[in-house]
């Protein structure tokens, strides 16, 4: 599965459909921040915002996988 960094998603099915998310590079450790909000709040900052840290693009991929996301990616063009 290829997850796209610094583009914005939604989630369209589980618990947590119509959630935003996005994949943050962590520069200093190399890791990436898995960063999801309720729609209609904005960002991290926002009141229900989450954020959770992993690794490794292995890990990355295993966190997506376990939460059995269905993702709309923002397109790149």
């Amino acid at each position: 599965m290829a997850i796209p960094i610094g583009i914005e998603g939604a989630i369209l099915n589980s618990k947590h459909r119509g959630h935003r998310v996005v994949v943050e590079g962590d520069e200093r450790s190399g890791g990436y921040h898995v960063v999801h909000w309720w729609e209609g709040s904005r960002g991290l900052g926002a009141l229900g915002a989450f954020d959770n840290w992993v690794e490794t693009k292995g890990d990355l991929e295993l966190y997506f996988e376990e939460a059995g996301w269905q993702m709309s990616w923002e397109s790149t063009n």
